[in-house]
Order: structure tokens, then C-alpha cells, then sequence
């Protein structure tokens, strides 16, 4: 059913409610000219744009106003032709306007949250310049015992290095002279064993030569034989056992 001409104007009033500037209630305007208000219009908005120098890009109040003034215009126009594509544009107008709000709200929440961060850490920045000057002092604290320690075990792996260089000549100058010792023994043995050969060889052949002159004196004196013999077998006893 199409809406009547009392029943148009309340929905345009209800869409634009009226406005009071300097004291003058101004009512929505229920005319419309079809095409020529949208020329009409633009021009509007491209003379108020000039006008208020409004910026192109950057976040400008002056811009939100105009433009939104310019929708509500259109959907005005929208809604004397036909009311039900108004009434779709102004569903289109409320839920941009509650998404820009939700937005805004949400950017003040994150700011004062921002906000707070920052005064937390104003407030600890000195607390954590402390500290941090504490960890690096203790720092080169560390990295000036690790020097001393690497220099004192250079120091020791030089000493034991030189000990045991020293350890190495002292043993080999007390196995050359163990060598040369045992040396020394080993021809003083050998030199024994032929000095005791030798004389062997001697009071063996001594001992040959007085058997055979006893032989010899035996056969001249038969007499003592017997005794003889007996003396002779001693001393060649003894001479055995010598």
C-alpha cells in the first residue's frame, strides 16, 4: 500500500527531525524537484568544501559533518520518490553511524589502555635503568673473573709444560747415566768372570805340573808310596775346591 502524503511527511520528519539555528526552528522540507535537487546538491557540496578549505585525506570534522548532511539530503530525496528505498538507506545510514561509534569506542578503549601502559612504565622506567645497570655490571663483573681465570690457567698450562720439559731431560739424564752405569757393572762382571777363568786355567795347570812331578818323585822313592798317594789326593781335593 502506498504510504499517503501526511503519512510521507511524518517519515521524513521522522527521518530529519527538525533543527533550531540562532533561536528559528527549521522543519524538513517535503518538496522535491526530482533530478535537479541532486545537481543542485552537489554544487552545494563542492561550493561548502571551498569554502571551509576542508582537507582531502586526513581525519577532518568539518568533512564528516558536510558529507553526513549531504546523506541525510539524499535520503530525504530518496524517501519523497520512493519511501521504502529511504527507509532502506536510513537502516544504511544508522548502522555506518553505529559502526563509526563502535570504532571510536574501541579506539578510545585502546588509547587509554596505551595510556596506562605508558604511565606504568614512566613509572618502572627507572626501576628497569636500575636493574639493567645492575645486570651489566655484574656482567663485566663476570667477564673480568672469566679473563683472570683464562690467564691464570694459561699460566699454570705454561708452568706445567715447562715442569714437564724439566721432567724429561732429569729422566733422560738419570736413565743415560743408569745406562752408563749398568754398563760399567756389566764390563766389570765380565772382567771378573775372565780374571776367575783365567786363574782357573792357571791353578789348573799348576796343579798338572805338581802331579806329575810327584808321579815322577814317586817312582823314585818306593817307600812312601802309599802316604804319598794319600797326600796327593788332599791337595788335589784341595786344589778343586780352590
Amino acid at each position: 500500500v502506498a504510504p499517503t502524503n501526511s503519512n510521507l511527511i511524518e517519515m521524513t520528519r521522522s527521518i530529519i527531525p527538525n533543527k533550531v539555528l540562532k533561536g528559528t526552528e527549521y522543519t524538513v522540507n517535503t518538496n522535491s524537484k526530482g533530478r535537479a535537487d541532486a545537481f543542485d546538491l552537489q554544487k552545494e557540496l563542492d561550493k561548502a568544501l571551498e569554502t571551509f578549505q576542508v582537507r582531502p585525506k586526513p581525519v577532518c570534522s568539518f568533512r564528516e559533518v558536510m558529507f553526513s548532511e549531504t546523506f541525510d539530503e539524499l535520503i530525504r530525496q530518496v524517501t519523497l520518490e520512493r519511501p521504502e528505498r529511504g527507509m532502506l538507506l536510513l537502516r544504511v545510514r544508522d548502522e555506518i553511524r553505529l559502526s563509526i561509534q563502535n570504532h571510536l569506542e574501541l579506539f578510545r578503549q585502546t588509547h587509554n589502555f596505551g595510556c596506562q601502559n605508558l604511565t606504568t612504565a614512566e613509572l618502572n622506567y627507572k626501576d628497569l635503568e636500575d636493574i639493567l645497570a645492575a645486570k651489566q655490571a655484574r656482567r663485566e663483573a663476570l667477564v673480568t673473573r672469566v679473563n683472570e681465570l683464562n690467564a691464570q690457567l694459561a699460566q699454570v698450562e705454561r708452568k706445567n709444560q715447562t715442569n714437564r720439559i724439566n721432567s724429561y731431560r732429569i729422566h733422560d739424564k738419570v736413565r743415560s747415566k743408569l745406562s752408563l752405569q749398568a754398563d760399567t757393572l756389566q764390563r766389570f762382571i765380565q772382567s771378573l768372570d775372565t780374571q776367575k777363568n783365567e786363574k782357573l786355567v792357571k791353578n789348573a795347570k799348576r796343579s798338572k805340573k805338581k802331579r806329575k812331578k810327584r808321579k815322577k818323585d814317586a817312582g823314585e822313592e818306593d817307600e812312601g808310596g802309599d802316604g804319598e798317594t794319600s797326600e796327593e789326593e788332599e791337595e788335589d781335593s784341595d786344589e778343586e775346591e780352590s
